[in-house]
């Protein structure tokens, strides 16, 4: 309990330090907001008053707030340990009394809940603006909430599998600028996987980036039983992969540590 404790302390103190950037936060929250208006008037142009497997324009419009709403709450941590690794620094950060990765989980969960619950507060009404009220009943919003932590829990290890490749390589940003894109495409950030051919969505629906953004987002538009356990066990999958990834590489860098600098 008093292990669990500190990371709660961790966790807290993120999120009071990401709350007093108001300005920061409110200028990516009027690019979040010009993102929405974007794509849901080509959603309304394409869709109008049909449907794509029981998907409206005013879900789309719902689904967009939750996947844009998670991809712009996640901070640029993979940095914060790229940065450490390349200083030197990592060394002494190995040796606090709190694990490595569980220190920088804490504080990932910490901000990230200030800057989604900023972004739902404001895509929220733009939603019902444009939308009308959300669709997914009440019975839906504790899987939705379940689903998003689970997303962003394996979004960080996946992330962090990356960010600790700097151990062995000097520049990893090209891994993550592909991992974005397949978040983009794969992960259901615009495009449902309804929207796919029956094959390919078989396809992403069996690789990680769809229980990203795809899931959460899935279960807060339409609540189905069936779906949501399958989408929840298909994240607590992928989350015991990456998480015991992200630990093997840690491990295995730690063993073989090589201070270049700081």
């Amino acid at each position: 309990m008093r292990s669990l404790a500190k990371y709660f302390a961790i966790a807290r103190i993120s999120a009071r330090s990401s709350s007093t950037y108001l300005a920061d936060l409110a200028g990516r929250t009027g690019f979040f907001i010009l993102i929405l208006f974007i794509l849901s008037r080509v959603w309304d142009k394409l869709l109008g008053a049909g449907t794509v497997e029981g998907l409206k324009q005013r879900d789309l419009v719902w689904y967009l707030v939750f996947t844009e709403s998670l991809l712009l709450a996640v901070p640029p941590f993979e940095q914060n340990i790229e940065e450490e690794v390349r200083s030197g620094s990592v060394a002494y950060l190995m040796i606090r009394p709190v694990h490595y990765l569980g220190h920088h989980l804490a504080a990932f969960l910490g901000e990230v809940s200030v800057r989604l619950s900023l972004n739902l507060l404001v895509g929220a009404p733009f939603a019902l603006l444009l939308g009308g009220p959300p669709p997914a009943p009440p019975a839906g919003i504790p899987w939705a909430l379940v689903a998003t932590l689970l997303g962003l829990t394996l979004h960080f290890h996946l992330l962090a599998c990356l960010a600790l490749i700097a151990f062995w390589l000097e520049e990893t940003r090209p891994f993550f600028w592909i991992y974005q894109k397949l978040l983009f495409t794969a992960g259901g950030l615009m495009i449902p996987m309804e929207f796919f051919p029956g094959w390919l969505r078989t396809v992403l629906d069996h690789l990680p980036f769809s229980s990203v953004l795809y899931a959460p987002a899935r279960l807060g538009v339409r609540y189905d039983p069936a779906l949501a356990f399958g989408l929840i066990a298909r994240q607590a999958l992928w989350l015991g992969v990456f998480v015991a990834l992200s630990h093997a590489i840690y491990r295995r860098a730690a063993t073989q540590l090589q201070v270049n600098g700081g």
